[in-house]
């Protein structure tokens, strides 16, 4: 089976919807997954637990080279270090921003490997 969507991450992965939904959408703005497309370039769909139609997405080249050679998703570091001095909710946010990019791998990786 080709791709995935968003209820089969969740469901394989065990996390939430809203945690799936926001890391598919950062991947996708990466260029490292992108929709299923269909012979005629026509999004793919397939229905979901409910009934209704879901979009499938794929990894891309890149996504699948992120995951092969062990690049990073994101930056290494805190990036707005030298302009908030340390200050102790900035680091708090950008611990849950380094939680977001292993969601964000675990997702791309499970993708990998149905693309």
């Amino acid at each position: 089976m080709l791709g995935a969507t968003s209820e089969e991450c969740e469901f394989n992965l065990d996390m939430k919807h809203q945690t799936v939904s926001a890391r598919r959408t950062d991947l996708q703005r990466l260029g490292l997954i992108d929709y299923a497309r269909d012979a005629n370039g026509k999004r793919e769909r397939r229905i979901t637990a409910s009934g209704r139609p879901a979009y499938v997405k794929v990894a891309t080249t890149k996504g699948k080279d992120t995951i092969k050679f062990g690049w990073r998703i994101s930056a290494k570091g805190d990036p707005t270090r030298s302009r908030h001095k340390g200050n102790p909710m900035s680091n708090e946010a950008f611990e849950s921003l380094k939680h977001s990019d292993v969601c964000a791998r675990r997702i791309l990786a499970f993708m990998v490997k149905r693309s």
